[in-house]
């Protein structure tokens, strides 16, 4: 989500289910972020190219629930990630791969 489309950790952290899924079940090609999931506390909207709404809509087909408003990506304990959770997850996921 980061690399392909530029988002931040921490927008990536508040996404919620119906930020990325339309109604009819397909990905969409736009999020549109409010001003409470940006840092700079502004409206944006984010483009999902092609291989990203491929890579988000097998993600979706793992997960149990369908409520828009669950959180897109969960912790073990099944809420949602906080930004600075989430950077520290990621930083350790690339530490073990070997990615500086």
């Amino acid at each position: 989500m980061t690399h392909w489309s530029g988002m931040r950790v921490g927008e990536v952290a508040a996404l919620s289910i119906g930020d990325v899924r339309n109604v009819d079940g397909t990905v969409k090609s736009e999020i549109r972020l409010d001003a409470t999931q940006t840092k700079g506390k502004h409206t944006r909207t984010v483009f999902v190219n092609d291989r990203l709404r491929k890579k988000i809509a097998s993600y979706l087909k793992t997960k149990v629930t369908t409520d828009p408003n669950a959180p897109l990506f969960q912790t073990q304990k099944r809420s949602a990630f906080s930004a600075n959770t989430l950077c520290q997850t990621l930083n350790g996921l690339y530490r073990n791969s070997g990615i500086d």
